[in-house]
């Protein structure tokens, strides 16, 4: 029998081959647009002196737009094609006070009460072990300490925690689990954190566009569009996503996201 360890180990290899694939595909340049990064940046208390980790950092995008406004930031990630852009691409924006690592959500490299803020955005999907990655997170934060975990979440709704979890994984073989906010706050607080959903947001997904950002193969692209098709004639579930067609033919759908704060006690 396969013990945890290996089929844990066996999902990390699964997103580092992914996403080594793919890692030009989520490189986002320009303007901050995203809701949640633009949320965060008008209303966090910020002193400029913070030191910041932002776990699954991939390209480098959320540690760059908080870079102006820390003393110095960390960028963590399984895979080193990512973190090869997030090194190019801050060198080439000129920002000098980050620096980027290989590791693990759930082994976190740094020591103790090290960060002032921890983030984790649109990755904890894909963390095989969700409550040992947020015991990590809380080792290294700082008493009074902040987490700042955005992700895709599922409903409160056992038939649309279904459907949503089905067609990402045929997306993605590397995806875990989007997860409830009930169960979020669970593992926030077995991890000592207190727990706020500080933010909400939709984002809308053309079925042809969210499968070639992932090489989703033509033949599962097909099964996902089958299943939005299905999902299409239960309306309490059509109308949950809003799943569409266009004149032209393309079903979409759309995906819930949280903002979720947690806090460790001040000693």
């Amino acid at each position: 029998m396969r013990n945890e360890g290996s089929k844990d180990q066996e999902i990390k290899d699964q997103v580092r081959d992914y996403f080594s694939k793919t890692a030009e595909n989520y490189l986002v340049k320009g303007e901050i647009k995203e809701p949640d990064l633009l949320h965060l940046l008008k209303t966090l208390p910020l002193t400029g002196r913070e030191r910041m980790l932002d776990i699954g950092t991939a390209t480098g995008r959320t540690l760059m737009a908080f870079a102006p406004h820390i003393g110095e930031g960390a960028g963590l990630d399984l895979t080193p094609a990512m973190l090869e852009i997030a090194d190019r691409e801050s060198k080439a924006a000129g920002l000098t006070n980050l620096t980027w690592q290989e590791g693990d959500a759930e082994n976190i490299p740094f020591a103790d009460d090290s960060f002032d803020l921890v983030s984790a955005r649109i990755c904890a999907h894909h963390f095989p072990e969700p409550g040992r990655a947020l015991a990590e997170i809380a080792r290294v934060l700082k008493p009074g300490g902040r987490l700042l975990l955005i992700d895709n979440y599922a409903p409160e709704h056992d038939r649309a925690d279904a459907f949503i979890n089905r067609i990402e994984i045929l997306r993605d073989h590397s995806h875990v689990r989007e997860w409830k906010q009930s169960e979020w706050k669970s593992f926030f607080e077995k991890a000592g954190l207190s727990f706020t959903v500080d933010f909400e947001y939709r984002t809308l997904h053309p079925l042809g566009a969210w499968t070639r950002k992932s090489h989703t193969p033509p033949e599962i692209t097909a099964q996902i569009e089958q299943d939005l098709i299905a999902a299409a004639q239960d309306p309490e579930i059509r109308d949950l996503f809003e799943i569409k067609q266009s004149p032209e033919g393309e079903w979409s759908f759309q995906l819930f996201k949280a903002l979720m704060i947690g806090v460790k006690p001040a000693r």
